[in-house]
């Protein structure tokens, strides 16, 4: 202990665990958020953090608890996750888990919501299927 305080490597980090996930270029759009390692079904990847906002935005998280909608302005890195029709991973409550095994350097998606039915239909492409086509 130094002055009677916690000694600095037991001061808990808020920084993710990058063999989690990583965020880096990606073929959907901008940044993504990828696998650092083999992720299976149901594991919980991360926590969405952000600060309390009633405006909606780029990285605003919405969620619905309590029978009212509560919306987090991302700050951390998984602000940068892409759309998907067919995500492999969602939301419960702030933490995001894995929907189905999920490969080492694989994007992590997920659903944006009902506004973005548009991209899933027969007539419209999901940007996640167009970069796994280029990728094939």
């Amino acid at each position: 202990m130094l002055n009677g305080g916690p000694r600095l490597a037991e001061i808990p980090r808020c920084e993710p665990d990058v063999s989690i996930f990583y965020v880096a270029t990606s073929t959907i759009h901008g940044q993504g958020v990828f696998a650092g390692r083999r992720l299976r079904r149901d594991e919980v990847i991360g926590s969405y953090q952000g600060l309390p906002t009633r405006e909606d935005g780029t990285y605003v998280l919405w969620l619905y608890e309590d029978e009212e909608w509560r919306g987090i302005e991302g700050t951390g890195p998984l602000r940068f996750l892409n759309h998907s029709c067919d995500p492999n991973a969602d939301f419960d409550g702030c933490e995001l888990y894995a929907l189905r095994d999920i490969a080492t350097g694989e994007e992590i998606t997920f659903h944006y919501g009902e506004e973005w039915e548009g991209f899933c239909d027969d007539a419209a492409t999901d940007p996640a299927d167009e970069a796994r086509d280029e990728e094939e």
